[in-house]
């Protein structure tokens, strides 16, 4: 979950690029 707080309010968008294996 650090990931996500690290990238804020373009979670949605960063979500793919920081884990692209959870969007497969």
């Amino acid at each position: 979950m650090r990931e996500f707080k690290t990238v804020g309010p373009t979670g949605s968008n960063a979500r793919p690029r920081l884990h692209p294996v959870l969007m497969q």
